[in-house]
């Protein structure tokens, strides 16, 4: 599957798809100022929302930057993650997506970096 690097959706579509984006990169910060309290249990919770989220713009709209968002998702829930097929199969979320975008658009140096960086996660586990 190729991402798609612009948005070809009517402009309504393309508003709803905006302010989707802003309750996820919400429901995504609520999560790391969690996590910096000490809250982990309701980061985790932020962080699920987020990925739903992430999950349906990817589906939605095919973009690049919604698949690098979906895979950050994937790699926060990771780490919160108590099981360690959940933790698993989250890293390998990352990883498969990171890994597709690094070959898609090997300019862009951080999906390399991040696919790496997943790949080195897993191997932990």
């Amino acid at each position: 599957m190729r991402y798609r690097t612009r948005n070809d959706r009517s402009p309504q579509g393309l508003q709803r798809v905006f302010f989707t984006g802003y309750i996820e990169i919400a429901y995504s910060s609520l999560g790391g100022v969690c996590t910096a309290l000490g809250k982990l249990n309701e980061a985790q919770q932020y962080y699920e929302q987020s990925l739903q989220i992430e999950e349906q713009l990817a589906e939605e709209t095919g973009t690049v930057r919604a698949y690098d968002d979906l895979a950050v998702s994937h790699y926060n829930l990771s780490i919160f993650s108590k099981s360690v097929v959940e933790k698993r199969r989250h890293f390998s979320e990352a990883l498969q997506i990171w890994t597709q975008l690094a070959e898609q658009c090997p300019e862009v140096k951080e999906y390399a970096e991040r696919r790496d960086m997943a790949k080195k996660e897993l191997e932990k586990l």
